[in-house]
């Protein structure tokens, strides 16, 4: 796999900024290309490498802004270094040309695994910590389930807004002309006045079977290792209790749950209350998780 660094800066803030481009499925799609933003204290290595997946309509501005205090700075104020991957088209990423095609599955089979090898070439065999929102969840899991990522090194797992997967894509509160129009399109768009950050989505990774995906995390073999596993539920997501009390019980004994109030995962920007009761709990959990794997915290 092919990788070439785009950029390198220092932010006013002191960050180094450093952005990455990764080509990591030449015979497959020569196009893709795939942006991964890595966020760090120039002066020192951080004690465990974070990796922010952006959920649907979204890219790595859901953690990281100019000009805004986000969770990949306190992340990396904490002492972590932090890693933005963005998907197809999304963000610093280019579209492939098969973007109106594009399944939740070629990020879980080809974009994850791609980032985890180039992570462990840069970091040998240091673990991670994967953390994923909305779609970037569900395709944490699947590469999971499918073992496209190895989950030894897998220091813990972080879903926030894990969406119920009964609601699919009906339920991004898009109006009944916008669902007909992404019909038409494939392509389904979130309106700015809803999210001035908001990107397209193609319907077809809207429209995953995540039923599926749900029921091969839940058949996995008892005996496999699981990393450990911490789960932000945002209320206005309407998790589906049926599989969260699942799949928590399948990570028994390395759990946490927080439910959250918000009326949108981008409200972390504007309300303080909610921005600082997932910063707690996550930064709560990671040094409570580290690579030694200590037991769930209380």
């Amino acid at each position: 796999m092919k990788s070439q660094l785009l950029s390198a800066e220092l932010t006013a803030a002191g960050y180094a900024e450093d952005v990455f481009q990764l080509m990591p499925s030449p015979q497959a799609d020569p196009s893709l290309r795939l942006a991964v933003t890595h966020l760090h204290k120039p002066e020192a290595a951080g004690e465990q490498q974070v990796v922010l997946l952006h959920g649907q309509f979204a890219n790595r501005g859901q953690w990281y802004r100019d000009g805004a205090k986000g969770l990949a700075h306190e992340l990396v104020e904490a002492g972590y270094e932090v890693w933005m991957p963005e998907m197809r088209g999304h963000g610093l990423s280019p579209s492939n040309q098969g973007y109106r095609k594009n399944q939740l599955s070629d990020y879980a089979n080809t974009d994850l695994p791609a980032i985890d090898r180039f992570l462990k070439g840069r970091r040998s065999n240091r673990s991670l910590v994967w953390v994923g929102q909305g779609i970037g969840a569900w395709a944490l899991l699947q590469a999971l389930a499918e073992s496209r990522l190895d989950a030894e090194r897998v220091s813990s797992l972080v879903l926030i807004g894990l969406d119920d997967p009964g609601c699919s894509w009906r339920n991004h509160r898009l109006s009944f002309w916008s669902r007909l129009a992404a019909k038409r399109k494939g392509v389904a768009p979130l309106p700015r006045a809803l999210d001035p950050y908001a990107e397209p989505e193609p319907l077809s990774v809207l429209s995953a079977d995540l039923y599926g995906i749900a029921r091969s995390v839940l058949r996995l073999p008892e005996e496999l290792t699981v990393p450990p596993l911490c789960m932000l539920d945002l209320e206005q997501e309407q998790p589906s209790q049926r599989f969260s009390g699942q799949l928590l019980e399948r990570w028994s004994g390395r759990k946490r749950r927080l439910s959250i109030q918000c009326q949108s995962f981008d409200e972390i920007w504007q309300n303080p209350q909610t921005f600082q009761a997932i910063r707690s709990a996550m930064l709560l959990w990671l040094r409570g998780h580290n690579r030694e794997r200590a037991p769930a915290l209380a």
